[in-house]
This record gives C-alpha cells, structure tokens and sequence, in this order.
C-alpha cells in the first residue's frame, strides 16, 4: 500500500543531469519508503498483537449460546473487569442472551471448562487478581505475560418480585475481552 507517489519525490530527469544527485535522490527516497513500510508493519503487528489474544479463544463455545462480532475495545485500568493499574487495549466479543434457564450453572459450568482446558492447555495461566462472583454473574481472567483475557457473565433475572432473592429463570449473556496491558 503506497501513501504517496514516489516518483513525486524523485528528481526530474530533465533538471537532474548529475548522475550523484540522482543517486542521492533515489537514496533518499529508498530511505523513505523504507523507513513508512517499517511504521506500516509495526502498526499491522500491533493491531495483529490485539487480535491474537482474542483468537487464542477461538473457536468459541457454543454449545446454546451464539455470539456477536468482536470489536475494538479499550479498558480502563481500575475498573470493573481491570483491577491493574493498566489500560487493557484489544478486542471484546458478546454472547447474545441464552434462552431461559434454570439453572445457571448447567450454562456456565460447561464454557467455563471449556475455556480452562483451552486456554492453560495453550500457555495461559488463571490470574486470580481478575476473580469476581456476585449474584447473578461472575468474572475469571487468564494471563500470559502482558496478554490479558477476562471472561464473564450476567444474569438477567425474569419474573423477579421486588424485595425477594435472585432466582431463575434467567437468561445469561457472556463477554470475553482479550487484549494486551498497556
């Protein structure tokens, strides 16, 4: 991809008989184009970098549950999902809402394992500073040296009066954020 023309940089033949000028022309242009090919390599290694954290989680589970396009996304540090002191700076992918259920765990259980095996099967180790369980949702989070992946789900409670504990049916939606600490 050129992101410019390099001939609008060259010397015209016309005005450039001196074969050393038209060296040093061409050189510098070779430095240049060299120099913009080696910032556009570095950018595509980066964004390359993000997404392929998230896609150590693929192929995802989907065992009842159908999931959105990932996106970019960019996590503040000392938040909710990031507890570090670090933004997390990569993609999130969205599960649309499970059909109702009773039993969340029966739903939760199975992608959880799934991902264990996956994940610490491919060099990722649990991070328990990225542990958090509250009712009706929950999150776990892997590392790998500064590549990062938080899963987790909410509960959305149907049927529930007010005043009165949390209690299924339910649906449950999950997310999955991978990406590096910047």
């Amino acid at each position: 991809m050129a992101l410019f023309n390099i001939r609008s940089i060259l010397p015209n033949r016309s005005k450039c008989m001196n074969p050393s000028r038209k060296k040093i022309a061409l050189g510098a242009a070779g430095l240049l184009a060299g120099f913009l090919s080696v910032l556009s390599v570095q950018a595509m290694h980066s964004a390359a970098a993000d997404a392929d954290v998230i896609d150590a989680v693929y192929p995802l589970f989907s065992a009842g549950i159908n999931w959105s396009p990932k996106v970019s996304v960019s996590v503040p540090p000392k938040s909710d999902y990031n507890p570090t002191d670090r933004a997390i700076v990569g993609y999130q992918v969205t599960s649309y809402p499970t059909a109702s259920t009773e039993d969340i765990g029966g739903v939760v259980g199975p992608l959880r394992d799934y991902y264990d095996r996956l994940l610490v099967g491919g060099g990722w180790t649990i991070d328990t500073n990225f542990e958090a369980d509250g009712p009706g949702g929950s999150l776990w989070g892997f590392t790998k040296g500064d590549k990062i992946l938080i899963l987790s789900y909410t509960s959305t409670f149907m049927d529930q009066e007010p005043n009165t504990p949390e209690r299924c049916p339910c649906t449950i939606v999950f997310t999955i954020i991978g990406g590096e600490l910047k």
